[in-house]
């Protein structure tokens, strides 16, 4: 008879946050119930996305996207692992007695987890064309991408259905992706996908793609050149590398321009890996985080409607 790590048991006794601080992870903000980190599930999360339920010991990543307990999480951060290894492995983070979370099984059989839930937190009552909210239109000519994203980006309402803000109505641009799940930025840059995680994808030249890790990205290098004709697939989050690889596979040329982080780096290395004919192009903004900071540093682009200061005072009252 085998002896293994009772999963039932270990997700009764180690709390999902405890675990985290011991592996180093400290929260960013706390609302209510739930704590917010950045992902130590991905590299490069810059803007905290993973949050996690106290009362239920529940985890959600909206950069994945994807969530559930403390077992899911742990398979995820130890993917190398067996299961039974990955037990173990939290028990001796937590530093648990191994003879409290034991079970005997005459069958060498692993129990199955349980399913992860996304913990909705918002839900999509209105969207409508660019032009009739001054602060979006504010935002989006302050990073000098308002031209390009005329029939691209839309204007999104929404309003938070659980938590302490529950209630609240929020405001930002967006677009949808391929399984129609709506991908939103805010005027004071915070990211959701409300629905399944995807690719956006605006086809053309059928033989040459050309990759973005996101909409501000993407709408800056059609700024710079609005006769692109290349087939265009944005990431909307680097965590979408794999399933974008799969895309380029019928592709003769790709040029990718991911940000100059270490995120952005293993990507664009990924696919040279996968397809040595692509192409970096991130020289282009050699200097700068990515293709929308060089664009809004660049001193002799001037947009018509640039305005100095006009962004800082229209932020200033909608922060209030």
């Amino acid at each position: 008879m085998n002896h293994y790590i009772d999963a039932n048991a270990l997700r009764e006794q180690v709390s999902l946050p405890e675990l985290l601080r011991r592996l180093g992870y400290q929260p960013v903000s706390k609302s209510g119930g739930e704590l917010k980190y950045h992902s130590p599930l991905r590299n490069g999360d810059r803007t905290p996305s993973f949050m996690v339920r106290e009362t239920t010991n529940e985890w959600y990543d909206f950069g994945l996207p994807g969530g559930g307990d403390l077992i899911t999480f742990g398979k995820l951060f130890w993917p190398v692992l067996s299961f039974y290894q990955m037990l173990n492995k939290i028990r001796e983070v937590c530093d648990l007695p191994e003879h409290k979370l034991q079970f005997a099984e005459e069958k060498n059989r692993e129990p199955r987890p349980r399913k992860a839930e996304k913990i909705q937190t918002h839900e999509l009552y209105c969207t409508k064309p660019l032009g009739s909210n001054p602060l979006l239109e504010d935002y989006l000519k302050s990073r000098r991408i308002w031209e390009a994203a005329q029939g691209k980006l839309s204007e999104v309402y929404l309003r938070c259905i659980h938590g302490p803000r529950i209630g609240k109505k929020l405001f930002g641009i967006g677009w949808q992706n391929e399984y129609l799940g709506w991908e939103i930025r805010t005027a004071l840059d915070w990211k959701h996908c409300l629905g399944q995680k995807g690719l956006t994808i605006f086809k053309g030249d059928p033989g040459r793609l050309i990759l973005f890790e996101g909409m501000m990205d993407y709408l800056s290098h059609l700024t710079r050149n609005p006769g692109e004709e290349a087939t265009v697939i944005i990431l909307n989050s680097i965590a979408m590398i794999g399933q974008t690889i799969k895309a380029a596979a019928d592709f003769k040329e790709v040029t990718c321009f991911f940000d100059n982080d270490d995120a952005g780096r293993k990507a664009t290395a990924s696919f040279i890996t996968t397809f040595p004919m692509a192409l970096d192009g991130s020289s282009i903004y050699q200097g700068y985080e990515d293709y929308n900071a060089m664009l809004m540093a660049d001193p002799v682009r001037k947009m018509p409607w640039e305005e100095e200061g006009i962004f800082g005072k229209v932020m200033q009252s909608y922060r209030r």
